[in-house]
C-alpha cells in the first residue's frame, strides 16, 4: 500500500502526551478505513508535525482524519528516502516507482 503523509501545525505547540491521546482517539477511525499509522516526525518547537501512514490512497487518510476530528493542513502520497547508507527507517517504501 502507498505511503501517505499528513502535515499538521499546532498552536500552542503539541506535546508527546497530546500526540499519544490523539493517536489513541483516532485508532478506531484508522482501522475503519484500513489505515496503518507508521509514526510522526515532530519539529523540536512542537509547532509542526508530519505523520506517516500506509493506506489505499490519500482520500482514505483525509476522510479518516476528518471523521476522527484530527487537525491537518495537507495530505499527500509520497515515499521515504533514507540516504545512500541504506534504509535506516526500515522498509517503509520502495521509492517513487512503488508509490
Amino acid at each position: 500500500m502507498p505511503i501517505i503523509f499528513v502535515e499538521r501545525t499546532f498552536d500552542p505547540p503539541v506535546t508527546e502526551e497530546i500526540l499519544v491521546e490523539l493517536s489513541r482517539d483516532a485508532r478506531g477511525c484508522m482501522s475503519m478505513y484500513d489505515i496503518e499509522f507508521l509514526g510522526s516526525i515532530v519539529a523540536r518547537d512542537g509547532l509542526t508535525a508530519t505523520c506517516v501512514y500506509r493506506a489505499l490512497d490519500a482520500d482514505a487518510v483525509r476522510n479518516a482524519q476528518r471523521t476522527a476530528g484530527l487537525p491537518f493542513d495537507r495530505v499527500y502520497p509520497g515515499w521515504v528516502f533514507a540516504g545512500q547508507g541504506g534504509n535506516q527507517l526500515g522498509s517503509i517504501s520502495p521509492g517513487p516507482e512503488g508509490s
